[in-house]
């Protein structure tokens, strides 16, 4: 009878011992997988930021004909909008 409890015991404790190393097995591997996610995700934003910041420093083209007029016009857009609004229009 001992020998049966001990037995009993032991397979417990052995299958208690396989269902923790799953769940830690687990567990890293999710971890593991949301770092690699993350780090890849801040290289991309960084890769984009240092695009922009190119583009903000790089020499600006000469407008192309036409292309001032329209850049005036929408000014002109955008300062009446802002009076109607400024007016309560």
């Amino acid at each position: 009878m001992e020998r049966n409890v001990q037995s009993t015991v032991t397979g417990a404790l052995n299958d208690f011992n396989a269902l923790w190393r799953n769940w830690a097995t687990y567990g890293l591997t999710v971890g593991k997988t949301a770092l690699v996610t993350s780090a890849k995700t801040l290289e991309t934003t960084a890769a984009r930021l240092d695009e922009w910041s190119t583009q903000l420093t790089a020499p600006k083209a000469p407008p192309v004909d036409g292309e001032e007029v329209v850049a005036e016009e929408e000014v002109k857009v955008e300062e009446e909008v802002v009076e109607k609004v400024e007016e309560g229009v």
